[in-house]
């Protein structure tokens, strides 16, 4: 008999609507953790081109990540290797997913268990560097880097290629969202269970409103994200699929 885990992640979620510019210190170094990765085998590239057609392959610096994690600096300045060539100068500073108060609870057949949170995490917002309306977010935890970058209104996603076959744990791939080419129909069986009166009830009270995508003000919501054993199964450990939650957020 399967016994069935599942996890709850309670924390507060800050979303930027808009990252205003970020003066880079002149003393702020340069921060380097992504080489292109030079040793691409046929089969590696071959595997990716059924997927995506534009696409640059990483090789990241564990010794460099690892300093981002501890150090957690205020702000850093981050330089990234683009699919087209070139470089993209993230100009990043550091903000908060998680509040004080943030608990991951387990559940098991023996009910829920709070699994001690780990604070081995930490994420980055800011714009790619003389590029007005770029967005850059990179979360940094101890199973790696993973980022998304909005530049010149292209969508960016740098993602570990650890867990696929034939490549290694420090290899990435950045990759323009719209030469995805690999579509998959997904069907979500929540759609058949009912919605909690008390939801449908907070839903009728809501009132549309336009937000301009210009402005400054900072919105924070309180999320509990519930993930599944398959996801747990998939990572091997509740500390491992939370790092990996939190940074899709």
């Amino acid at each position: 008999m399967k016994i069935q885990f599942h996890f709850r992640l309670i924390l507060m979620l800050a979303m930027v609507v808009f990252v205003s510019p970020i003066i880079r210190s002149q003393s702020q170094s340069m921060i380097q953790p992504f080489r292109i990765k030079s040793d691409v085998s046929l089969k590696q590239q071959e595997q990716l081109s059924a997927s995506v057609d534009r696409f640059v392959l990483l090789t990241m610096n564990e010794t460099v990540a690892r300093q981002i994690l501890e150090q957690k600096e205020a702000s850093v300045t981050m330089e990234i290797p683009l699919p087209a060539g070139g470089q993209a100068i993230l100009s990043l500073r550091r903000f908060e997913i998680l509040t004080p108060d943030a608990k991951t609870v387990a559940g098991t057949a023996s009910g829920d268990v709070e699994i001690p949170l780990s604070r081995q995490f930490v994420a980055y917002s800011g714009q790619v560097v003389g590029e007005e309306g770029s967005l850059a977010v990179l979360t940094v935890s101890a199973r790696g880097i993973y980022g998304w970058i909005t530049l010149n209104r292209e969508q960016y996603v740098l993602a570990s290629l650890g867990r696929s076959q034939s490549f290694r744990q420090e290899d990435y791939i950045l990759y323009p969202t719209s030469r995805v080419l690999l579509n998959r129909n997904f069907f979500c069986a929540s759609e058949v269970m009912e919605i909690p009166q008390q939801i449908q009830e907070l839903m009728a009270t809501l009132e549309p409103e336009t937000v301009s995508p210009r402005t400054s003000d900072l919105l924070e919501v309180e999320v509990a994200l519930e993930s599944d054993y398959e996801t747990y199964q998939d990572f091997g450990s509740v500390e491992a699929a939370t790092d990996y939650l939190l940074s899709l957020i």
